[in-house]
């Protein structure tokens, strides 16, 4: 029968996962620093939303988005849960007048399902 590294120690982990989080050994996880501005093609996530770039970004979009705690994601090593937006919303987002971003976004929490998919690849 075949056995893949992953399922040998399922139940040692639980218990050590356990035994880490009594101890106080969780960390939680940091924002990560802001990078480049993203390209077209490429996904940008705010909590458990994640859109994907269809027009350049503008420095002062950008800007908000970065102050706003929105950070590029990479499909290939993301192992989060995600709500995926429909293609149209950054451009929604980018015409928007800055002073009505924050509704916008509001709106999108509201609106979008709960993320019920892994992100893995995208493209």
């Amino acid at each position: 029968m075949y056995h893949t590294p992953n399922y040998r120690n399922r139940g040692n982990s639980r218990w050590r996962d356990r035994l880490r989080g009594l101890l106080g050994m969780r960390v939680s996880r940091q924002l990560p620093d802001p990078g480049p501005r993203p390209h077209i093609g490429d996904y940008i996530a705010y909590r458990d939303l994640v859109m994907k770039i269809g027009e350049p970004v503008a420095d002062e979009l950008w800007d908000w988005l970065v102050f706003n705690r929105w950070r590029q994601v990479h499909p290939q090593r993301d192992r989060r849960r995600y709500r995926r937006l429909p293609s149209e919303t950054f451009r929604l987002l980018a015409r928007c007048a800055p002073t009505q971003r924050d509704a916008f976004v509001a709106q999108m929490l509201r609106q979008h399902k709960p993320a019920m998919t892994r992100m893995g690849p995208l493209k």
